[in-house]
């Protein structure tokens, strides 16, 4: 019966048991799908419990959730009810009671609170949570959603926290609730280490180990470790060994002690101990901090003693200070202090260089602190280039030193530019520059107004240039600063009377002039030349005996002056002690050169002459009278004083006509004579070349109403001979306004008139107008067919425009004509034709034929005569013809054209001195390239020319950054050293005509070495010039490209580009412009670099906008296209360094100017813009790996500009400068070069 009674106990225990486990699973299943938020699962696992436990609270809560919002109203609100009686308490049914109210519209507010999450405002996402559950707090499906927004916002972690440990305790087995409670619980420090010992064991659950253990090593990272967190460290290490980080982190702990004994020491001031405790701690952040620390404070205790070494003069202790520790702003002003005052003693020591160095120096190191530096350097570069100056004055080298003056000038601080000023207008007074000079003085007076050097030299120019005047108040200032260096106010006061003295005879007012010298005779009774003018002045006023004693007192200061003299012998001739007179004068050594005092010995050596003739009629020798009385007539010709005096002899001799002949000559002059015999005169004026006089006639004759018609025409003959005649005097002369200017009142009467329209033509002609000199030839030409200097002019002037097809057709229509197809001039202007076309050789032939026609008697025989100027046309209406060439002008002015000939065919050496900047990256696209260069030029015959040409070449890219090496050779990580090059190179160039070819080597010396030249074909077809060539070029855009390089790592060569193809040229020239076009194709190789093939063309188009003595004007468009086959622009192997673009488009516009002759130059500005596409490129293009450099396309403004300037310095010698530039998007290009060369060309 008991063990009946058992077994009935056991069954219902054992079916109990059997129960609960099932119940338990089932919950369990419902947590875990709610865990997961599936929703569907986790509602039927309820109903599953609600089968086997109709009144389990949890279950109830859940199912009536469910059911609310799904719009089930009825069915939860049952399940409310029932949840109310079985377990009222229940939290769950605040919950249910919640869902209810809200029922379907549950759903949407829950979809707004989860896509502000997912937006990623948690914020507002954990609000709209709180709003949708209320109090309440949220479902258990929806709860681990709830709390992981929550503990992720402001102000919900505390929340969150509690609510998963509820969660946990609810579902303790749901291990997705305790790892959402452990994360949680890390992110805050107080909670951290419950959270990793959390996580530590969560780790070992397969189903969520890997994130357990990858938050469990994040929290161990954020710890603020303790000496109680090693076991911690340790437990995590051992089951992850090879965690550098966490083992890190596990050393920072064990440090921890000595780093915060390490700030106690340095707290206290104890450096060294600080430093010692830090050290142990090795690279620990917070002992890396307390260094750095440590640092600081050293720095500051080593600046404070530097700037008090500064103060007390110790400068070698300031620098050693400042230099002690890393450099800062405080460093740097500390050294540049110290700079500053290094170059304050050097200054003293005139070791100007060095003080300019450290101010220089000074500035680099504090740039924004100017008043430390930049006073100082100005004063010390200006007592630089004064000493420059004077050192350069002592050598002879016064234009270097007037521009180191001038520069000191420029730069000078305002205080002491008067000193370069003083000593530049000391330069200008001694190389004949008085106005520069007085410019100077005044400006140093300016500065400083009683400077008693420059207040004496002004007052000594001013002397010198006899403005008195302005001197004497100069001169009294320096009397009160420096006495002993002032003139003699008296000598100044006279010299300034005889100054205005002077003026007042040039007025005639002698009166006025005598009064002025009396005054200037009191203020100074000793200046003899005060005495002089006096003298002379008296004897224009014939007051002889105040001149007499004025002599006397003169005489007595000065026996031995020459002027002193000469006034003596005028005062004995104004007497008429003409032998007396003449004595003095033949006795003065070195005879004087005054045309005045040869006039009076001229004189009275006539005059002497006069009484002993008379004396021979007297004694009865009458005939020897007359002709002793003619041979002085032939003397005193156009003398009328002279004349005069003859005339007197003459009736005395008896001879009353030739008296009155002469008389009437003496005292009519030419403009007394009939209008026949002023014509006469005019014209005999006119052969014999006295302009002066004839332009008096002629205006005379001009305004004289009674001329007949036939006198008119002698009158328009003479007057545009003499028109004619002073024009090309003056052309001559190089003065061609004044040229002009003689012709115009002619040309305004005779405006047609061939001879004035040929003299304004080749007035023109020099001037550079060589369209309106062609145009006045062709007048001429037109109305006098054979005037061969019209001719010249005509073919010249074509010639010169660039028109050859019309010179040619003039010397064809001239040829034509009877005797003239041997006529040298004719030849010699077909030379010039021939010499522009740059046929030297036929040139010469041509010439030398002229040469010898031009001594034949036959061409002297055919000499057109030669019309008087001034008699009247042989035929009324002819025109006139202007004088031919003489046959020895014409011979002197062909060999001068052989001679222009075989200088340019001489040989010839030059040098020169060229450098290139191209900017970039250092080591890889920047280049800086030196060149010196010496060349001999041989000619071969007339033909050609062979050069010869030897240049020392350096190139210099600079080091391969650390950051670029990747980029670089083969890609091996850190830089290289520098890339530097230096070379020979050996070139040979031989060039004609119609054809160039040259050969040489790349630089002896690079690494890689190659054969360059080429061959070009040149001609022209009409106005169509064609020119062909083939060639083997270097590409120069970088060290790679042009010298090849070493890859640091492997030792391999690369690069040493060549361009080997062809080009053609085309352009169409006229007088006006050309149009220009040009393509081009070819193949670029080089040592381990990928083949490239490049084409490229483009044209243009220039209009000739202006010429004239200043040269030509050119403007016009022009453009550039081209394409390469591979993008190859980088440094790595395989590529060439040089820019290849695989499309490229340059369009500018050309302004160029230009100027031929012993000045001349070439300059060109081209602003553009640049358009390039660049595709992607492999990094090893002849071993691929598979990496690419990305392409790219890019566009911007670009600038080109070059110029020239040759300066002819006689003897063959040229000096020429020269320059460019180049800006475009891709790179900046700066060149210049100093050329010099003898000889031909």
């Amino acid at each position: 019966m008991y063990r009946a009674r058992a077994l009935i106990v056991f069954a219902a225990i054992a079916s109990a048991a059997s129960a609960d486990d099932l119940l338990g699973g089932l919950v369990r299943n419902a947590w875990y799908w709610q865990a997961r938020a599936r929703s569907d699962k986790a509602d039927d696992a309820w109903k599953q419990v609600l089968e086997v436990a109709p009144d389990n609270p949890e279950a109830l809560a859940a199912v009536g959730g469910f059911n609310a919002r799904a719009g089930r109203m009825q069915q939860a609100r049952e399940l409310l009810s029932r949840l109310e009686k079985v377990a009222p308490a229940h939290p769950d049914v605040a919950v249910l009671r919640r869902q209810i109210e809200l029922g379907p519209r549950f759903v949407a507010l829950l979809s707004e609170a989860r896509k502000l999450v997912h937006e990623g405002h948690a914020a507002e996402g954990a609000a709209k949570y709180r709003e949708l559950f209320g109090p309440a707090g949220p479902p258990g499906d929806l709860a681990l959603e709830y709390y992981q927004t929550a503990g992720g916002a402001p102000g919900g972690w505390q929340e969150a926290r509690d609510g998963l440990r509820r969660l946990v305790r609810r579902a303790p087995a749901e291990v997705r609730y305790k790892l959402a409670l452990a994360k949680l619980l890390t992110y805050r420090e107080e909670t951290r280490r419950e959270g990793v010992g959390m996580l530590a064991v969560l780790a070992r659950d397969p189903t969520i180990g890997k994130d357990a253990a990858a938050s469990w090593r994040q929290a161990l990272l954020w710890l603020s470790p303790t000496d109680r967190d090693v076991p911690l460290f340790r437990e995590w290490l051992k089951a992850h060994p090879r965690d550098a980080e966490v083992a890190r982190h596990l050393e920072r702990v064990r440090n921890a002690g000595i780093i915060r004994d390490g700030f106690a020491a340095l707290d206290r001031g104890d450096l060294r101990e600080a430093q010692r405790l830090f050290d142990l701690a090795g690279n620990d952040p917070d002992a890396v901090h307390g260094r750095a620390l440590i640092a600081g404070r050293r720095a500051a205790q080593a600046k404070k003693s530097g700037f008090a070494a500064l103060e007390r003069g110790d400068l070698t202790a300031a620098e050693a200070h400042f230099r002690s520790i890393p450099a800062d702003d405080d460093t740097r002003l500390g050294l540049a202090l110290v700079a500053q005052k290094q170059a304050a003693l050097a200054s003293r020591n005139e070791d100007f260089q060095r003080a300019r160095d450290l101010l220089e120096r000074a500035r680099r190191l504090a740039p924004e602190r100017r008043e430390v530096w930049e006073r100082q350097l100005q004063s010390v570069v200006f007592w630089s280039r004064l000493r420059d100056a004077r050192i350069a004055r002592d050598e002879g080298r016064d234009n270097d030193a007037e521009a180191s003056l001038r520069a000191a000038v420029d730069g000078a601080l305002p205080e002491e530019a008067w000193h370069a000023r003083l000593a530049l207008a000391d330069l200008m007074l001694e190389s004949g520059r008085p106005g520069e000079a007085e410019a100077n003085l005044r400006a140093v007076l300016g500065a400083v107004p009683d400077q008693p050097v420059a207040l004496r030299a002004l007052a000594s120019l001013l002397v010198r240039q006899h403005r008195f005047e302005e001197a004497i108040p100069v001169n009294d200032r320096l009397v009160k600063v420096a006495p002993q260096s002032a003139y003699r106010s008296g000598w100044l006061r006279a010299e300034s009377l005889r100054a205005a003295a002077a003026k007042s005879r040039q007025a005639h007012d002698l009166l006025r002039a005598r009064e002025q010298l009396t005054q200037g005779r009191e203020a100074d009774p000793s200046d003899v030349w005060v005495l002089h003018d006096l003298a002379n002045v008296l004897l224009q006023l014939n007051a002889l005996p105040e001149a007499e004693n004025t002599l006397a007192a003169l005489l007595r200061a000065a026996p031995e002056l020459p002027e002193a003299r000469v006034t003596q012998a005028r005062v004995l001739a104004a007497r008429h002690q003409d032998i007396q007179a003449l004595a003095i004068l033949r006795s003065l050594s070195p005879p004087p050169r005054d045309p005045a005092v040869l006039a009076l010995r001229r004189r009275l050596e006539f005059q002497v002459r006069i009484p002993p003739a008379l004396e021979l009629a007297i004694t009865g020798r009458r005939e020897e009278a007359a002709r002793e009385l003619d041979a002085l007539e032939v003397e005193a010709r156009n003398q009328p004083e002279l004349v005069a005096q003859l005339a007197v002899a003459w009736s005395k001799l008896g001879d009353r006509p030739k008296a009155l002949e002469l008389m009437r000559d003496a005292m009519a002059r030419a403009p007394a004579a009939t209008r026949a015999a002023r014509l006469e005169l005019a014209s005999t004026l006119l052969d014999a070349g006295d302009d002066a006089f004839l332009g008096e006639i002629l205006r005379g004759l001009e305004q004289d109403p009674s001329l007949t018609p036939t006198e008119r025409r002698s009158l328009a003959e003479l007057r545009v001979g003499h028109a004619v005649r002073l024009a090309d005097r003056q052309r001559d002369e190089g003065n061609l306004r004044g040229a002009e200017a003689s012709l115009q009142a002619a040309l305004r009467d005779y405006p047609r008139d061939p001879l004035l329209l040929g003299a304004l033509a080749r007035a023109r002609e020099q001037d550079g107008d060589t369209d309106t000199a062609h145009r006045l030839y062709l007048e001429v030409l037109q109305a006098i067919p054979d005037d061969s200097d019209a001719l010249r002019g005509a073919v010249d002037t074509a010639i010169a425009r660039g028109d050859l097809d019309e010179a040619r057709a003039l010397l064809h229509s001239a040829g034509s004509g009877a005797g003239r197809p041997d006529d040298p001039r004719l030849l010699q202007l077909a030379a010039h034709l021939a010499e522009r076309e740059g046929d030297d050789s036929e040139a010469m032939r041509l010439l030398r034929r002229a040469s010898t026609l031009a001594r034949t008697e036959i061409f002297r025989s055919a000499q057109f005569p030669q019309e008087g100027i001034g008699r009247a046309l042989a035929v009324e209406g002819t025109p006139r013809r202007a004088a031919q060439t003489d046959p020895e002008v014409l011979h002197a002015q062909i060999a001068r054209d052989m001679q222009r000939i075989e200088t340019r065919h001489r040989p010839a050496i030059g040098g020169d001195f060229a450098i290139r900047q191209r900017d970039g990256e250092q080591g890889l696209s920047a280049l800086t390239e030196v060149r010196g260069a010496a060349n001999v030029e041989v000619p071969i015959s007339l033909v050609g020319r062979l050069t010869l040409r030897i240049s020392e070449v350096q190139l210099d890219a600079g080091p391969v950054a650390v950051s670029a090496g990747p980029r670089f050779g083969s890609g091996a990580p850190g830089g290289a050293g520098p890339q530097r090059a230096l070379g020979t190179e050996l070139h040979a160039t031989y060039e004609s005509r119609h054809f160039v070819a040259d050969v040489g080597v790349t630089p002896l010396g690079f690494q890689v070495l190659a054969a360059v030249g080429g061959v070009r074909l040149r001609g022209n077809l009409g106005p169509l010039s064609i020119s062909a060539e083939a060639a083997s070029r270097s590409i120069t855009e970088s060290f790679v490209s042009m010298a090849a390089a070493r890859d640091p790592a492997t030792g391999k060569l690369w690069g040493g580009v060549l361009l080997q193809g062809g080009r053609l040229d085309l352009a169409l020239n006229s007088r006006i412009g050309s149009i220009y076009a040009f393509g081009e194709g070819g193949r670029l190789i080089g040592l381990r670099v990928l083949d490239n093939t490049r084409f490229a063309g483009g044209g243009g188009a220039e209009l000739s906008i202006g010429a004239g003595p200043l040269g030509e004007f050119r403007f016009g468009p022009a453009f550039t296209a081209l394409t390469f086959e591979n993008n190859e622009r980088f440094f790595t192997f395989g590529h060439g360094g040089y820019f290849s673009p695989q499309r490229f488009f340059h369009g500018a516009a050309v302004l160029r100017w230009q100027r031929s002759g012993t000045l001349r130059w070439e300059s060109a500005a081209e602003p553009g813009y640049d358009w390039y596409q660049e595709a992607h490129a492999l990094v090893f293009p002849l071993s691929p790996d598979g990496t690419f450099y990305p392409g790219k396309t890019a566009g911007g403004f670009s600038f080109n500009a070059r110029a020239f300037l040759g300066v002819g310095m006689g003897g063959g010698f040229e000096l020429g400068l020269s320059g460019a530039m180049q800006r475009a998007p891709e790179f900046r290009e700066m060149r210049a070069a100093i050329i010099l060369r003898a000889g031909g060309l």
